[in-house]
């Protein structure tokens, strides 16, 4: 006898109440149950990394389960989430209080990674330094000066080989004044496609199409209310983003001097 897992045995009940009921005519609730079906496991929810203020409302995305504030959602209320290498593009539903505390008590959301926490170390000192003139030939001199005698003292105690080993300082680079550190291309990784994504947005003036062959523009005209002309808003695309940014690191970084 094979086990099959419980998943599976609960996916092949669903099937068979559909096409029960398919059979019957109840097609909305058949429809209703392929749809349960259907929807996409959520394994691990993200949360959005800006605040809830003003007119903006809790929102939940009903494919990726994203959960964070509707300024993060395009002008129609559409997830922005990364999945793969394109946006998630669903529907949002407006939630409250009672839905986040569901969703925290059942662990839904993604836990940050754990930092290490660990001692902080203390600049290294060098317990002695090599002064050696090039050796000419062969001859050329050389001197040990100790610097910490406390070390030199406990060596002279326990006696025996002691090695030394010369390590060079990493190289510290020099941010010039007026430019900080950022990174050479926006990606979903770095963090900056949820961070921009959906911020910028073009506006654009239009003649209105409806009065424009008329001599006055007509009075509470649906698309112009009157004006002659109404405005459109357009959404900077992420690609478009990435050029413009691309652009001015080709046009403005500068290549680091070690200090």
């Amino acid at each position: 006898m094979t086990n099959k897992p419980k998943l599976s045995v609960e996916r092949e009940l669903l099937e068979s109440a559909i096409r029960i009921l398919q059979g019957a005519g109840a097609w909305t609730t058949a429809d209703g149950l392929r749809a349960l079906l259907d929807k996409p496991e959520i394994r691990s929810r993200k949360v959005g990394i800006k605040p809830l203020s003003g007119r903006y409302y809790l929102a939940e995305c009903k494919r990726c389960g994203w959960v964070g504030s509707s300024e993060e959602c395009n002008d129609d209320c559409l997830c922005l989430q990364s999945v793969g290498n394109d946006c998630c593009y669903a529907e949002t539903d407006e939630i409250g209080t009672d839905r986040l505390l569901e969703l925290i008590q059942a662990g839904e959301f993604e836990r940050p990674a754990a930092q290490h926490q660990g001692e902080p170390v203390a600049k290294a000192k060098p317990v002695a330094k090599l002064h050696a003139e090039r050796l000419t030939g062969k001859d050329g001199e050389y001197g040990v000066t100790v610097e910490d005698s406390e070390w030199f003292n406990t060596c002279r105690l326990t006696g025996g080989i002691f090695n030394l080993y010369a390590e060079q300082p990493a190289p510290v680079a020099e941010v010039p004044e007026g430019y900080c550190i950022m990174p050479r291309r926006l990606t979903a990784e770095n963090g900056a496609k949820a961070l921009l994504l959906g911020e910028f947005k073009l506006r654009v003036t239009k003649e209105c199409p409806e009065c424009c062959e008329l001599e006055e523009p007509t009075e509470g005209c649906s698309m112009c209310d009157g004006e002659g002309e109404y405005e459109q808003r357009h959404t900077i695309p992420w690609d478009q983003i990435k050029f413009i940014y691309s652009q001015a690191v080709a046009g403005l970084a500068r290549i680091n001097k070690p200090m």
